[in-house]
C-alpha cells in the first residue's frame, strides 16, 4: 500500500525502492558493481561459525517534485503514437507509476488506439488532430482527477530505509 501511495510501480521495475532511486538495469543489477551499488555484503564472524550479512543501502531520495514529473511525462508519452510502449517502459526505467492517474492514462491509450485506427470507407484523421483531441482529454480528464494529492505531504513520501 506504501508503495502505491508514493507512486512507485512495485518490485517488477528497475528501481525497486519507493523511497530512493536504488536499481538500474538487469544487466547492471547483475554485475558485482550492480549488485554492491543496491546492497552491502558484510562477512562477520562468531565463535563457531561464519556469518554473512547483506543489508539494502539506500541511494539519491525519490523527491515529490521529480516523481510528479515524471507522472507528467508519462501522461505526455500516452497521447504520442506508440504510447503503450513507450509509458510500460518509463515505468519500467523510472520505478514510477501513479495509480490515480493510470485510469487516465489507460484511457488516453486506447482513445489514442481508436482515433489512429484506419477502417476501409472512413477518411483518416491527420496525428495533428489526434494529438490536439488527446491533448484536450487529458486536459479534461486532469481537471476531474488530479495526480496523487499525496506526493509532497509530509511523511508520507519519503521514509527510512
Amino acid at each position: 500500500m506504501q508503495a502505491e501511495e508514493c507512486s512507485h510501480g512495485g518490485l517488477r521495475c528497475n528501481y525497486l525502492c519507493r523511497t530512493c532511486k536504488a536499481g538500474g538495469t538487469k544487466e547492471y543489477k547483475e554485475t558485482n558493481g550492480g549488485y554492491e551499488s543496491i546492497f552491502k555484503v558484510t562477512f562477520f564472524s562468531l565463535r563457531w561459525t561464519e556469518r554473512i550479512l547483506i543489508r539494502y543501502q539506500s541511494a539519491e531520495l525519490r523527491t515529490p517534485d521529480d516523481t510528479q514529473a515524471t507522472i507528467c511525462e508519462q501522461l505526455r508519452l500516452a497521447i504520442l503514437p506508440g504510447g503503450t510502449e513507450k509509458v510500460k517502459s518509463a515505468t519500467a526505467s523510472t520505478g514510477i507509476r501513479d495509480s490515480t492517474t493510470a485510469s487516465i492514462i489507460n484511457y488516453l491509450l486506447e482513445l489514442g488506439k481508436s482515433l489512429r485506427k484506419r477502417e476501409t470507407g472512413k477518411q483518416a484523421i491527420s496525428e495533428e488532430e489526434i494529438q490536439a483531441r488527446l491533448t484536450q482529454e487529458m486536459e479534461d480528464q486532469l481537471r476531474s482527477c488530479s495526480i496523487n494529492p499525496l506526493i509532497g505531504m509530509p511523511g508520507t513520501f519519503q521514509s527510512a530505509h
